[in-house]
């Protein structure tokens, strides 16, 4: 049987400034997309995965190569699913949907996540949604040029509550210029900078960091916080570590939500075989198996 490739290898990954009143870049967008051909399994447990360790490799390789802070889509199923996510609040902005259902249910989701140290862009804003009960969590706001054109009567509240208005598409200075006088902080579109794909550029940064580890653990005297630095400081390690040992067959007896706390749980060397899993450019079928032969051959528990 010939092995399929790994969804990953069908993800690809562009970006777009947002620029502030003073013409500097505030943040960065990225923008995940699947290519061509390639099925889409929205709505499924898988999606919810696929799309995060998707944000964590990009999160992972760009972090370095932008000094801006990046943003990043969630949707509403994963706001309110019971996830662990492994990246920094410093790094990310994190857009929501305009039409994101406003409930007891996600106001408080979002408190939650809030309270943690996310920011967050209420994006594809609307004027004829009541958005009172989450604006006190929301960081900024973005609509298209033309909405904040088209509904400048309907500024007054939205300008009221002192809420920074990022304006996308923007295409021309004359677009930008009026933008900027309704009141506008925020801009993005192709008058700055048009969209552009992002070209990897040799070893992936979840590669560097397994490498690091496996040179830490290969010492006789490998220490914990180094290594729990070391993963911490990368989204996708951190995310795909965690996603594996809260996995039911993994036998622990809790949901672990640290990293520290994991590498003390399972020990050092179930670590290094994870970096190691983590350097392999495996299709999914062998990475289940992978997976297996690590949950397997690993001790379910060991003490401090």
């Amino acid at each position: 049987m010939v092995a399929q490739p790994h969804p990953l290898t069908k993800l690809m990954i562009a970006q777009q400034p947002v620029i502030d009143e003073e013409g500097n870049t505030a943040h960065i967008e990225l923008f995940f997309q699947r290519k061509r051909g390639t099925p889409s399994i929205e709505g499924s447990k898988d999606a919810i995965n696929q799309r995060l360790i998707s944000i964590c490799l990009g999160v992972s390789e760009l972090k370095e190569e932008f000094q801006a802070p990046l943003s990043i889509k969630l949707t509403s199923a994963i706001l309110m699913s019971d996830i662990i996510f492994p990246i920094d609040p410093k790094l990310i902005y994190i857009e929501l949907p305009g039409n994101t259902a406003i409930t007891r249910s996600s106001v408080n989701a979002l408190k939650k996540w809030r309270n943690n140290g996310y920011k967050f862009i209420l994006s594809g804003y609307r004027f004829d949604i009541d958005y009172r009960h989450i604006l006190p969590y929301i960081h900024m706001v973005k609509m298209d040029a033309t909405k904040l054109i088209e509904n400048k009567q309907r500024l007054d509240r939205l300008k009221a509550s002192k809420m920074p208005i990022i304006v996308r598409k923007i295409d021309s200075q004359k677009a930008h210029e009026i933008c900027k006088k309704l009141g506008a902080t925020h801009f993005q579109g192709d008058y700055f900078k048009a969209l552009e794909q992002i070209e990897k550029k040799g070893a992936s940064a979840e590669m560097k960091s397994a490498k690091l580890i496996l040179g830490e653990l290969s010492s006789e005297s490998a220490s914990l916080d180094k290594v729990t630095q070391l993963i911490s400081d990368n989204p996708y390690l951190s995310y795909q570590l965690l996603r594996i040992l809260n996995n039911p067959i993994s036998g622990l007896p809790r949901k672990i939500t640290d990293i520290r706390e994991a590498i003390i749980m399972v020990g050092l060397e179930l670590i290094k075989r994870w970096a190691s899993l983590i350097s392999l450019s495996a299709s999914k079928k062998q990475q289940n198996e992978i997976f297996s032969t690590i949950i397997n051959r690993s001790p379910k528990v060991q003490s401090e």
